[in-house]
């Protein structure tokens, strides 16, 4: 997983995504931090335009198999959010 603030480059930043989580492929680690943030920031829609919080989606590159997997943040304290909520607070 990798932290990517968004540029030109990327579909969601002209939507106004600012951040997001790249996993490599999918995942069950995947499916547990979508469903965490789904838990917090609320189910996300279809399509990037719906002024949502968060949205996940598959990226372009890559074959069928290993194609990389983005959830997409307004902006970056929502990551932050997420990595504190989900974070042990007995480890502190």
């Amino acid at each position: 997983m990798k932290i990517v603030k968004l540029d030109n480059r990327h579909g969601a930043f002209k939507e106004g995504y600012s951040h997001a989580l790249r996993f490599e492929s999918w995942s069950s680690e995947v499916s547990k931090i979508e469903k965490k943030v789904s838990d917090l920031f609320g189910i996300a829609g279809w399509r990037r335009r719906e002024a949502n919080t968060w949205y996940a989606e598959f990226g372009s590159k890559g074959n069928y198999r290993n194609k990389p997997y983005w959830i997409f943040f307004r902006d970056e304290a929502s990551i932050t959010f997420l990595w504190l909520a989900t974070s042990n607070i007995n480890e502190i």
